[in-house]
């Protein structure tokens, strides 16, 4: 057996998934990640081996990321386990509970992402047949390290999707004897001994990197595209286009005429959904602007106002009504006109201009990213039903007695409107410019301004003086007490107590503060030799990462301000309900700040936190940071 060595990159394959595996509430689904299925490399004929020690799995068995498109900075869950059954790899996916890790995830139980890739490193190879050029090459040592979700999976002749540029490594390569005279070695072979190498047959070159890259970014403007226009349900169309290999252009031809085709619908629903979509063109720089100088509002501005007075007859604004700039910046994610809609503008994207404003630094808002439920608009109190008990088994006897009668028992989670105030300031002179940046600029404020708030309220609100009740004030939450530095079974036990309420599901997730985390980074789990620590950090630059295999975010808001100082709140986050009733009111005062230049704004906004089971958290009762 003759010794020579292969240059290789690391590579991809395609995967696929089995759908019927999705488990919702635990977002996870397996898949086949390698099969001995022969691919063209650019250097031959590539087969795996599945054979024992020719695939190692510990990279994948250690907490592997699943990521977009192997964009190591974008990752969207974790693979929990891998597996070689014959000659098929198989491993299990968590999607993250972040909101980009839940869009994917509903994308793929849709039916709309449907392609995987998996990331691996051939460390070494035995040559076992050659055809005039070609030969095929059994890989006798390969790691997968990644897996990926992929709008199209990356030419297989390049190795990973953008790593053509990526440098190319020497690999143990096997030649058999009855090959070394036979074979002519192609470049990326030298011989090793044996006589040397000959000279490199020329090759061709083909940026596959490029037209994959190409594919993809038209694959992704097929995708939200259909994702725009939901109301014309161009779903199963995008998928077809995207399998099929068709043209972005042909799907934005089929778009246009799609909506030329839609009948003008005049009626109620309409015209209120007609109002969500028209809140991506809502100024609050015009509203401001014309309040300030005593003008009527009008335009989508004036609508907005009209529809909100129209539904609650019975509330009074000492200014004018605006949605929240949340509900804006959503809106302007999903406009689809800049022009007229039937020109065509309806296929190009709303882009809002950065601006160089140094922002003030303020706690991180976290309960968006952990997905809590959102009720929005609401315009009177809200009751929701649940149940507080259910039926009772019995046994019944032979000697005739009867069963006793047991009912369900029912109950309801209040909401009511608790009244938030917020007061900032602006130069006149920034009110007087009508520019994108301008209009970004006022509304992230605005949004920060109420949303660090609301933020904060979600978790530690008192329930007292006009306060919602937060969820780490909650009675009938589970507790646990460190009394000292954490440990691994005090984290444990967290889950533990979740799970002893039958609510260990949905979004599981922990909140932490900074100086928690920075404990549990240097915390061992058991042990000192080779440790695993009690928090694994994130490559993806947010600082966050996980805490016994669930999500754990980041946030000042349970830090130094917190009644329990660096508390730790684990939960279910789908069972928390942020809800918030129509219409801002907005107070614009021209005149306390006039010597100053600047005109000082008031909002008001109603909103209320509920949990639909105080048994699917447990928090802290002392600090994680000791």
């Amino acid at each position: 057996m003759a010794r020579a060595t292969l240059k290789v990159r690391p590579q991809n394959r395609a995967a696929s998934f089995d759908l019927s595996s999705i488990d919702a509430d635990k977002r996870t689904v397996r898949l086949s990640f390698a099969s001995t299925e022969p691919v063209n490399r650019y250097f031959g004929i590539e087969v795996l081996g599945f054979g024992d020690g020719e695939c190692d799995l510990s990279r994948l068995n250690n907490g592997a990321a699943l990521l977009l498109n192997h964009d190591s900075d974008c990752q969207i869950g974790v693979v929990e386990s891998a597996e070689i059954n014959g000659e098929r790899g198989y491993a299990t996916v968590r999607f993250s509970s972040s909101p980009q890790g839940q869009e994917i995830f509903k994308d793929v139980q849709d039916g709309i992402r449907t392609k995987v890739s998996v990331g691996y490193n051939v460390l070494g190879a035995l040559l076992v047949e050659t055809e005039g050029d070609d030969s095929t090459y059994r890989i006798t040592d390969w790691q997968p390290y990644e897996v990926s979700i992929v709008s199209v999976p990356a030419d297989d002749s390049v190795g990973v999707g953008r790593g053509a540029n990526q440098a190319e490594t020497e690999i143990p390569l096997e030649v058999p004897d009855h090959m070394k005279r036979s074979h002519i070695l192609l470049d990326p072979l030298s011989a090793v001994g044996g006589g040397g190498a000959p000279a490199p047959v020329p090759v061709a070159t083909v940026d596959h990197a490029a037209i994959a890259a190409k594919r993809a970014n038209e694959v992704n403007e097929i995708l939200a595209i259909s994702d725009r226009l939901k109301h014309l349900n161009l779903g199963t169309e995008a998928r077809k286009f995207i399998q099929e290999g068709k043209a972005l252009q042909e799907f934005k031809d089929l778009a246009m005429a799609r909506m030329e085709a839609q009948p003008i619908n005049t009626s109620v629903a309409s015209v209120e959904n007609n109002m969500a979509r028209e809140l991506g063109r809502y100024s609050i720089v015009r509203a401001i602007y014309k309040s300030a100088t005593g003008q009527t509002l009008d335009g989508i501005e004036g609508e907005y106002q009209s529809e909100v007075k129209r539904k609650n007859p019975g509330r009074v604004f000492a200014g004018f009504a605006m949605p929240d700039p949340s509900e804006i910046t959503r809106a302007m994610s999903r406009a689809l006109t800049t022009t007229a809609f039937s020109t065509g503008a309806a296929l190009v994207d709303t882009a809002v201009l950065g601006s160089e404003y140094i922002e003030l630094l303020r706690n991180r808002t976290v309960v968006d990213k952990l997905g809590i439920r959102m009720l929005a608009g609401l315009t009177a109190n809200v009751a929701l039903p649940r149940a507080v008990g259910g039926g009772t088994t019995y046994w019944l006897s032979d000697d005739g007695t009867n069963v006793t009668t047991s009912n369900q028992t029912f109950g309801q989670v209040g909401i009511t409107p608790h009244t938030l105030i917020a007061n900032t300031a602006y130069s006149k002179q920034l009110m007087a410019q009508a520019s994108l940046d301008v209009e970004g600029l006022v509304r992230n404020d605005l949004g920060r301004v109420l949303g660090i708030e609301k933020d904060r309220v979600v978790l530690l609100g008192k329930g007292t003086a006009g306060e919602p009740l937060g969820v780490s004030k909650l009675s009938g939450v589970g507790s646990v007490t460190f009394g000292a530095a954490a440990t691994w079974a005090k984290l444990l036990d967290f889950e533990t107590q979740v799970a002893a309420a039958n609510a260990l599901q949905g979004n599981m997730a922990f909140v932490i503060s900074p100086a928690t985390r920075a404990k549990f980074k240097n915390q061992p789990k058991v042990g000192s030799t080779f440790p695993n620590f009690l928090f694994d950090q994130n490559n993806d630059g947010s600082g966050d990462g996980y805490i016994n295999g669930y999500y754990g975010i980041v946030t000042n808001q349970v830090g130094t301000a917190s009644t329990v100082q660096n508390q730790v709140i684990y939960g279910n986050w789908n069972d928390l309900i942020m809800a918030s009733f129509a219409g801002l009111d907005v107070v614009v005062d021209p005149y306390s700040l006039s010597k100053a230049a600047q005109i000082q704004i008031t909002i008001t906004q109603w909103m209320d936190v509920a949990v639909r089971h105080a048994g699917s958290f447990c928090i802290s009762s002392d600090s994680g940071a000791q």
